[in-house]
């Protein structure tokens, strides 16, 4: 006859988890936030911010880092909690009473579970909004003089259906100019139903700002495109609805952007990419929409899977000190995301799949942490 486990077993082992899950947060957060936001919030500070608009910087960005440390934090607690429940016996005397191991590890995938579905909540809610008003802080600060010839510079407008009116790509962007250089507009106009009804091509050499989003073109045409008799024109102004500190500043990031305006952006790197056949700049910030819009949903998930590897790592007596515990899940945290990384920049370069890259990583560690728990004396 199959043995049930009582309800009170699970909630004893979920409830041992909550102290250092909590704990881990709190010191691979703060480890992340020493690495690099301390460092960004001087920096910003030494360009001319205020002290306000520094503490500002600094806690705007806690949410990003929130959410990182938290698959970190979730495979310490594993580590860390069956690593005392091995070294007080407990078990033992669970397995004893006819409770395998891999029974055990179902309360503690029920609370990565939901520390997965909060992870995601903060990443996909919390952290784009944080970072948006990061960039509108740094927007607030003139941009430096002499800083030319940056990288491309993409963004798009919508109109008051919430439908893509405008996608506006430069090769590069001079904020010393200012100027864009080697420019293509894409303008559309839609028909009563909401169907296209025209979209616009206009090609520049270069764009000067002149005054109120207005700026002016050289060496631009413009042509229609599902006209039966298309026309083609000379335009010497256009109004892109962005000054250059806006584009300085505020060009659109992955990490300011919800799933939805990812996707978005990758539907409308699509669409220009299939009608202008544009250079390898351009297929690369698509190759990088695509795989941010994988880590999205694989970053949070990877509080499962860490997981899932980390309970049966800590079936040692000699792993269940807490030094002992976050040494292992700081070297196995590293590996991870030094994998995650490397794969994510092949994503990135076009190298492999967008959605495999973002996964990759997940899928081996969970392979790891099913064959560890199959391993462990049942």
């Amino acid at each position: 006859m199959r043995r049930l486990v009582p309800p009170t077993l699970d909630r004893y082992v979920a409830a041992r988890l909550v102290d250092p899950f909590i704990q881990g947060v709190a010191m691979f957060c703060g480890l992340l936030l020493a690495l690099d936001t301390v460092r960004r919030a001087l920096d910003f500070l030494s360009s001319g911010a205020t002290a306000w608009d520094a503490l500002k910087f600094f806690t705007l960005s806690v949410p990003q880092y929130l959410a990182l440390s938290m698959p970190m934090a979730m495979l310490f607690a594993g580590i860390y909690t069956f690593g005392r429940l091995s070294d007080d016996n407990e078990i033992t005397a669970m397995t004893s009473a006819g409770v395998p191991f891999r029974r055990l590890v179902v309360p503690a995938m029920g609370f990565a579970l939901a520390v997965s579905l909060f992870a995601f909540f903060v990443s996909e809610f919390v952290a784009p909004w944080c970072n948006f008003q990061v960039e509108r802080l740094r927007a607030g600060v003139p941009p430096q003089i002499g800083s030319h010839g940056s990288s491309h510079r993409m963004f798009s407008d919508l109109d008051s259906h919430g439908r893509v009116s405008m996608i506006v790509y430069a090769a590069s962007f001079d904020a010393a100019g200012p100027s864009l250089r080697d420019i293509t507009i894409l303008r559309y106009e839609y028909k009563p139903s909401g169907e296209v009804d025209e979209i616009l091509i206009t090609r520049a050499e270069s764009a000067a700002y002149s005054q109120d989003f207005w700026w002016t073109l050289t060496g631009a045409w413009t042509r229609q495109t599902l006209a039966p008799q298309p026309m083609e024109w000379v335009e010497t102004e256009i109004r892109l609805h962005r000054r250059p500190e806006q584009i300085a500043r505020l060009d659109l990031e992955a990490r300011t952007m919800t799933i939805r305006m990812l996707r978005q952006q990758v539907r409308d790197l699509e669409r220009t990419l299939s009608q202008t056949g544009l250079d390898d700049q351009m297929l690369d910030r698509l190759n990088t929409f695509r795989t941010e819009l994988g880590l999205r949903f694989s970053v949070p998930i990877a509080c499962l899977v860490l997981a899932m590897a980390g309970c049966p790592m800590g079936v040692r007596p000699e792993r269940s000190g807490k030094s002992m515990s976050f040494g292992l899940s700081f070297g196995v945290i590293m590996l991870y995301y030094i994998f995650l990384n490397y794969m994510t920049q092949m994503g990135y370069d076009g190298r492999m799949p967008a959605w495999l890259a973002a996964w990759f990583a997940n899928i081996v560690v969970g392979i790891v942490g099913i064959v560890q728990i199959a391993r462990v004396p049942q």
